[in-house]
């Protein structure tokens, strides 16, 4: 696959990774909210109950025996009765925050010195004697649970508008890096399309030059074995292969080159094969093949391709014949041009021998201007 391709695969899988991770932070926000409200709406609960026991206790007092009014009083005095289940249920509600607990502290602290006192009496009696401070106590204890009430309520708007504008950004963040992936998905796979269909391209054009080739091409892979290479696999092989070799190409396909070759040519071309694909350098030389008709000297290329190589082979018979014709040639005019050269000597050998004798014999019966004829 190109790199391209796989690089927009990666950048949408980091995307989308950083889309879950914001989703994740996002449930994690919004189940901390829930555990937050849960947590409050309990506070704000207990506490109201609480400040209405309290007034409970308030308005109880003891009532005559026999008073019909006893089951009306009795009524508060159960509310009353449980405010001490009350603030411990508070104190486990609020155990991880300091500042309720101090208040809760006071709280108890006033509701145990003043409201065993309080049921004794009604509150009239209570504010118009000496204990009237006591009213005022409770009092402040009144405000202050109502303080932490509205406290409390506010915290949980506040929180509300935390949540509700952390989720908007995520959200928005969440939708902009997945439009952001799907994009680039989608760029990678058009990229991927043209490339795919460029290849074919490719592939056709490469196909139809393979297989108008004049020369036969063969493509092989190699085949491995405990990190040795012993064998090569065919691949492909065009139509040339016909009419170079002699050999159908459907008959060797997928076939192993030690299937497909003796064992003497298997060797030598295992040998070479195996220094192409080691070294990666191209490599010719010429080797005489027998098609089990007839002997051709076939001139091979090999390139590496991948795991494997790509062979060439092209049938230099007549062009060995023609340079041993040539030769033969060359040789017999040699020989002839030898041989004309010493029959064309020999006459001039001749007259130089009879100009010697004429020189040596009769030269002072020459004259003068003939003698210039035997220098």
């Amino acid at each position: 696959m190109d790199k391209r391709v796989l690089a927009a695969f990666a950048v949408s899988a980091l995307l989308l990774i950083a889309v879950a991770i914001l989703e994740r932070y996002n449930f994690s926000q919004m189940k901390r909210h829930a555990e937050n409200v849960n947590t409050t709406r309990r506070i704000v609960a207990t506490f109201e109950r609480l400040s209405s026991d309290l007034k409970s206790a308030e308005v109880y007092t003891q009532a005559p025996s026999g008073d019909q009014s006893k089951a009306y009083f009795e009524f508060y005095k159960r509310e009353s009765d449980s405010i001490p289940t009350l603030i411990a249920r508070l104190r486990k509600i609020v155990s991880d925050q300091p500042e309720r607990m101090r208040q809760l502290d006071s709280i108890e602290a006033t509701i145990e010195a003043h409201v065993p006192v309080l049921v004794q009496t009604t509150v009239y009696e209570m504010a118009t004697s000496e204990d009237a401070w006591r009213l005022h106590e409770l009092y402040k204890t009144h405000s202050l649970i109502n303080r932490i009430v509205w406290s409390e309520r506010r915290q949980l708007t506040e929180r509300e508008v935390v949540l509700n504008n952390t989720t908007a950004i995520t959200n928005t963040v969440s939708f902009l890096l997945t439009l952001t992936a799907v994009s680039v998905l989608l760029l990678a796979f058009l990229l991927n399309f043209s490339l795919a269909r460029k290849g074919k391209r490719l592939e056709t054009f490469l196909e139809s030059v393979f297989n108008s080739a004049q020369n036969a091409i063969v493509s092989y892979n190699a085949l491995v074995e405990n990190g040795t290479v012993t064998d090569f696999r065919v691949q492909y092989a065009n139509p040339a292969l016909r009419k170079t070799l002699g050999i159908e190409p459907d008959a060797i396909v997928g076939r192993t080159l030690q299937e497909t070759e003796s064992a003497e040519r298997f060797s030598f071309l295992l040998e070479r094969f195996n220094q192409v694909v080691t070294s990666g350098e191209p490599l010719e030389f010429e080797m005489l093949y027998n098609t089990g008709k007839t002997e051709l000297w076939v001139h091979a290329s090999l390139a590496k391709r991948g795991e494997g190589l790509t062979a060439s082979y092209y049938d230099i018979t007549e062009t060995k014949r023609s340079i041993a014709d040539l030769t033969r040639s060359n040789a017999e005019l040699a020989e002839y041009a030898y041989v004309a050269s010493h029959d064309l000597q020999e006459p001039l050998y001749k007259i130089m021998a009879y100009g010697n004798i004429l020189r040596t014999n009769s030269e002072a019966a020459l004259e003068p201007e003939n003698k210039k004829f035997l220098d």
